[in-house]
């Protein structure tokens, strides 16, 4: 699949729009404070931060948005978070977006969505081990499907996976934090009882079964280290996020917003690109 060149069928970017700002105008609706002071739905109040909300200015570096007809620079936006259903039973969604915000000629379209719904087990903290998780199932997709030209050549833009999988983190002393996720991909060629029908069968040749991290903190600072390889030990990918109070930079007082800053080399930044290597430069705002 890899190599493979396309151009976009005329109603993608607007699907994409209106789902992602549909999206983005009811989290933001229901986030936002109220002007009048009122209390929250017990169901507001029950949802926590997953993983990072942010809004990111984020840029090609080698000119990978040029190459498929696009602007280098974009909007990347990532919402997410979790709820508890039943004892140590979670639910967690996931939503990233990547906004040709000043593609003029292509309607300023949504390149990429990428949808992440997953059901966990979590044990909790255990000591040093800061995080315990067994991943019942994570979905993973961008919501295309296949389509076929005037020539009569298919072009699949669907991207997606299932994984079942082990999370654990390990303090090592106050600063530092060390971790790994496996995961078993649950997609087989035939879709039968307790698997997915295959949309992408090489996806683990680029994105491998599992990834490393390891996060170092200060008093106002945070970075975290991502690394994972491929089955094919060429593919291998890097992601390195930086996070600072805005008070580190301009002595602002804003415990809600955090200046974002992520360095990204490798492949799977986001589904549509996940056997394509991408180098990205983002900067950004995230709300923790």
């Amino acid at each position: 699949m890899a190599g493979i060149s396309f151009s976009l069928p005329p109603h993608w970017g607007r699907r994409l729009s209106r789902a992602g700002l549909g999206f983005a105008f009811l989290c933001f609706f229901f986030q936002a404070r109220p002007l009048q002071a009122q209390e929250p739905s017990p169901f507001l109040q029950s949802l926590q931060a997953y993983r990072p909300n942010f809004i990111l200015y984020s840029r090609f570096l080698q000119g990978e948005g040029q190459n498929q007809g696009m602007k280098d620079a974009e909007l990347k936006v990532q919402l997410s978070f979790q709820k508890q259903l039943w004892e140590s039973l979670y639910f967690a969604y996931t939503q990233r977006f990547y906004w040709q915000l000043w593609d003029k000629q292509n309607s300023r379209l949504f390149r990429d969505a990428n949808y992440n719904p997953q059901f966990f087990w979590d044990f909790g903290p255990m000591g040093d081990w800061r995080v315990l998780r067994l991943g019942l199932w994570e979905h993973e997709s961008n919501g295309q499907k296949a389509y076929f030209t005037a020539q009569g050549e298919e072009i699949n833009l669907s991207r997606s996976w299932n994984r079942s999988y082990i999370e654990v983190e390990r303090a090592l002393g106050a600063r530092f934090v060390v971790g790994a996720k496996l995961w078993q991909v649950m997609d087989r060629e035939k879709n039968d009882f307790g698997s997915f029908g295959q949309d992408n069968p090489d996806i683990q040749q680029y994105l491998g079964h599992g990834e490393l991290k390891a996060q170092a903190q200060g008093e106002s600072w945070r970075a975290l280290l991502k690394y994972r390889q491929g089955w094919n030990a060429r593919y291998q990918t890097t992601q390195l996020d930086l996070r600072l109070p805005l008070a580190f930079f301009f002595g602002l007082r804003a415990p809600g917003v955090e200046l974002y800053l992520q360095r990204f080399s490798g492949y799977g930044e986001s589904l549509l690109d996940y056997n394509r290597k991408i180098e990205k430069f983002s900067l950004g705002f995230a709300f923790p």
